[in-house]
């Protein structure tokens, strides 16, 4: 008999389907714009794979033909082996203690997941691991925390943001970046020389949202919101944007007019945040 499991704080339900051999998982909505941006038949390795929902989802969904999960953690890294077996996929999904990429060789995946975790330890695990992840086609990062900065990051190092997705799951607001190596300081994408077929479409909205701003205020809102949730208009960052002018707001008119140097700061983040809700909503 087939075990029936809630774990909805981490993105499954386990169900027992009866004309099913092996359980059936159903992704949260985070976890399902991160699958979605997982090229199909790619190798994947997800890095923090937590109980391994995302790889297990993809390859019973015939999306990736095998994966490798990952975490620092012995714990977690058990119950996703346990999860594993249950569905049947121990030839399919491979399981690996791994702080961060150091047990991924070059060339073993061709798209590298990090979802869930803070921005700037997801930082600490790229630029540690990057001989490996640049071989990798594609990454996909779903930051918790320190968006700008990871943004900021990958447009500073040569690495272009191609697609953002945005979802609102109880409440909070989670990005999801799909990444292909850029052009880097020397116009040579990092890790894949000689490539002819490369674009960076990022690079050409935040030339599109130049016209009319200053180059400072285009660079800004494109870390701070996305260039291209911002060409999309996308309904999802609106939201999130008027909740953030609301609350600037809100702090703005309690303090006092003695703290100059904190209220300079929030207006100039309302300044930006108004300037993104007028490229998100202008026709």
């Amino acid at each position: 008999m087939l075990r029936k499991r809630n774990r909805e704080n981490h993105g499954l339900v386990f169900r027992g389907l009866p004309d099913l051999k092996f359980m059936k998982v159903k992704l949260s909505e985070r976890l399902s714009a991160v699958a979605a941006f997982v090229a199909e038949g790619n190798r994947l390795c997800d890095v923090g794979c937590d109980h391994a929902f995302l790889p297990i989802a993809l390859v019973q969904d015939s999306r990736i033909p095998s994966a490798i999960a990952m975490d620092v953690r012995k714990g977690p890294l058990a119950i996703a082996a346990g999860n594993i077996a249950e569905a049947g996929l121990e030839s399919r999904i491979e399981t690996r203690l791994s702080d961060g990429l150091e047990a991924l060789q070059a060339q073993e995946a061709d798209t590298v997941v990090l979802a869930g975790m803070g921005g700037q330890l997801m930082l600490d695990i790229l630029a540690k691991g990057i001989d490996a992840a640049r071989t990798a086609k594609e990454w996909v990062l779903q930051p918790q925390s320190d968006v700008r900065r990871v943004r900021q990051w990958l447009r500073m190092t040569g690495f272009a943001i191609a697609d953002e997705e945005m979802v609102c799951e109880r409440g909070k607001y989670y990005p999801v970046l799909r990444v292909m190596s850029g052009a880097g300081g020397q116009g040579t994408p990092p890790g894949n020389s000689g490539r002819t077929d490369f674009c960076d479409p990022a690079n050409e909205i935040v030339a599109a949202l130049d016209r009319g701003i200053w180059q400072k205020d285009a660079d800004a809102l494109s870390d701070m919101f996305g260039a291209v949730l911002l060409k999309k208009k996308h309904p999802v960052l609106r939201e999130f944007l008027e909740k953030e002018d609301r609350r600037i707001s809100k702090i703005l008119d309690g303090l006092a007019d003695a703290e100059g140097g904190r209220r300079a700061e929030l207006n100039e983040e309302r300044r930006l945040v108004r300037l993104g809700l007028k490229k998100a909503g202008e026709k």
